[in-house]
């Protein structure tokens, strides 16, 4: 078979990535008109910080994006060297969510494994 299932984890985790930073509102559009995005580092593009601590080191993003559509929140961030952290949670509240249930993937610069 022409695709190799390292081949086809590899794809499956760019499309996610490129999802992540590719699915995106024109404007935002906060349910409570009261909230200022502003205060958040959103609205006209303020900084956004992503930051992951793992294997005793702390992984920090230069690009990050959230979106919250349905019942699903993605998170997805990339660095300069591209390296990528995405996560994928089946639920859009506040709360805790067991990482096997959901989708949690990093991908150190030139590796083709996530």
């Amino acid at each position: 078979m022409w695709f190799t299932m390292n081949k086809l984890k590899l794809i499956t985790s760019l499309f996610l990535v490129f999802s992540l930073f590719t699915i995106s509102s024109c404007d935002n559009e906060p349910i409570d008109s009261a909230i200022n995005l502003d205060d958040f580092g959103g609205g006209n593009g303020g900084p956004m910080v992503f930051k992951a601590d793992f294997s005793g080191n702390t992984w920090t993003g230069t690009l990050a994006e959230a979106i919250i559509t349905g019942n699903q929140i993605s998170i997805g961030a990339t660095k300069a060297d591209g390296s990528t952290f995405s996560i994928l949670i089946a639920g859009s509240t506040t709360g805790t969510y067991p990482a096997n249930s959901n989708i949690i993937a990093y991908t150190p610069a030139g590796s083709d494994f996530g």
